[in-house]
């Protein structure tokens, strides 16, 4: 009996070592191709859109996962996303139909547009402009006799540089940045490109496109934040009036051809509803546009001059503080709201020009109406 199961046993060792030794003579067995799922469109999405959680969803059928890396696999990761061309309902979503908006448009505020113009390489602070400087841009004309001394003109400040080319196009390499080769072949920077509000957009294509002027750029310098003077009281409003902040102090312009720096004669600020309408506190709740009239007057007189506005609520900015030129006295600036008036609240517009400051208050309502003590002046920082 024990021999017998000995023997049993010494043959069941040699079937196992057999099997073992079949399996390794074949390899391991190949493995089915992998599948994974990608996002694609529940609508049709439009180009340069941003991509909403209910225009996506994951795909029905999975695709190998060979190709999958060059599409999105959770619905997640487009949200928010902008798209790059028209997407069909149904089409997969590949990383190149969607991306980020700064690698779509430069920047993510949507407010803001983008504008390129040339500019010469020896007037761009050496060429040495990169994204990210915030630069003053002035326009010029060369004289063309002793009786004709050229021009210069004021076109915009504390611009935000998004980008920097070549005349061809091409990025511009810096000393230190890239190999030798690339520097042996580098372009100096020509075409500048910005973002910044409408208004400002227009100044710089109303400089170089219609004027026909040329540019001329350099860096803005840093804002400085003056000795705070000795508060002055307000006028109280209806619903009460938030003290104001000690304004970013800004240089005094100097009055051209003149040594002579020029200081304010008038200054005084009020809301409306419309370009040139009349002096309004009370604004429909939701309303998209506000406008902001500035009077400013300098002496000696000035072409233009830098001007800063911001509208609060409470301490959140409605309205970001923004530059923008005054070329004329009174002027209309019409600001747009993202996402409409906050309902039922009351605001603070503030501007700022040659180290000084102007605030007035205004409310939202319903129907735009007068408060319940009827009180329709306007409160400036006079």
């Amino acid at each position: 009996m024990s021999s017998r199961r000995t023997f049993l046993l010494l043959l069941l060792a040699v079937l196992v070592v057999a099997v073992v030794w079949v399996n390794v003579r074949k390899g391991p067995r190949p493995e089915a191709p992998g599948f994974t799922q990608v996002v694609v469109a529940t609508t049709n999405i439009e180009p340069y859109s941003i991509v909403s959680p209910s225009q996506v969803i994951l795909s029905s059928g999975p695709v190998p996962l060979s190709i999958a890396g060059g599409y999105y696999t959770q619905p997640e990761q487009v949200a928010g996303l902008m798209t790059t061309r028209f997407i069909r309902a149904g089409q997969q979503i590949s990383r190149e139909d969607a991306r980020s908006l700064e690698n779509v448009r430069y920047v993510a505020d949507m407010t803001l547009e983008i504008v390129s113009f040339p500019a010469i390489f020896n007037e761009m602070v050496a060429g040495q402009v990169k994204p990210g400087h915030r630069i003053n841009i002035y326009g010029y004309r060369r004289g063309n006799s002793r009786d004709d001394p050229g021009e210069l003109v004021w076109v915009a400040g504390n611009v935000w540089v998004v980008d920097v080319r070549t005349a061809a196009g091409d990025v511009v390499v810096s000393p230190g940045e890239g190999s030798q080769q690339d520097l042996g072949r580098a372009e100096p920077a020509s075409v500048v490109t910005v973002a910044a509000l409408p208004e400002t957009v227009q100044d710089i294509i109303r400089a170089f496109g219609a004027g026909g002027y040329n540019a001329w750029v350099t860096l803005a310098p840093s804002p400085v934040v003056p000795v705070a003077p000795t508060p002055v009281p307000t006028p109280t409003a209806p619903t009460g009036t938030a003290t104001p902040t000690t304004p970013i102090g800004t240089t005094i312009p100097t009055a051209p051809n003149s040594g002579t720096a020029a200081g304010i004669v008038k200054f005084a600020v009020h809301m409306a509803k419309a370009d040139g309408g009349a002096p309004e506190q009370h604004f429909v709740n939701g309303s998209e546009v506000v406008y902001v009239a500035v009077e400013l007057e300098y002496s000696p007189p000035l072409a233009s001059a830098p001007i800063e506005i911001e509208i609060l609520k409470g301490t959140q900015q409605v309205y970001p503080r923004s530059y923008f030129t005054q070329d004329k006295s009174p002027q209309w600036y019409g600001l747009r709201i993202a996402g409409g008036l906050p309902a039922n609240a009351e605001f603070l517009t503030k501007v700022y020009a040659g180290g000084q400051e102007r605030s007035v208050q205004w409310w939202s309502s319903a129907d735009g109406a007068l408060d319940k003590s009827g009180d329709d002046s306007a409160h400036d920082g006079d």
